[in-house]
């Protein structure tokens, strides 16, 4: 498990309720690559209680990415290891509960497989 202090902080980005998300793919996704997957990911949960993680795979290969159970009642049914993103062009929207993935420091903790590429986009949900 790579997630946790050494691992990169990204802020999300706030849904609205009513509203949307304006912006260019490059300014609200941050690159999937070899540091981010040696160091992991970690995302305040904001006071939400729901973060929304879409995960695109650009690596030639079929990747893993995996949120890690929290220290809430939810946390007892597990890390989510999601199901193989398809290579080159594969994408994976999850919707991640505080409940299970809310760690004590108040962040949720994501690892993508090893070799992984591509972009990661982490918002809050209303």
């Amino acid at each position: 498990m790579a997630a946790g202090a050494g691992s990169q902080l990204e802020m999300p980005i706030p849904f609205n309720v009513n509203g949307g998300i304006e912006g260019a793919e490059a300014s609200i996704m941050k690159v999937i690559d070899a540091a981010l997957v040696t160091a992991g990911l970690r995302v305040p949960f904001c006071g939400a209680r729901r973060i929304l993680v879409h995960v695109k795979n650009t690596h030639s290969s079929a990747h893993e990415v995996t949120a890690y159970a929290g220290a809430g009642a939810g946390a007892a049914y597990g890390d989510y290891e999601s199901m193989d993103i398809p290579a080159t062009s594969g994408e994976r929207i999850l919707v991640l509960e505080a409940t299970r993935f809310q760690q004590s420091s108040g962040e949720l903790w994501v690892d993508f497989g090893s070799g992984m590429t591509g972009l990661v986009g982490v918002f809050l949900l209303p």
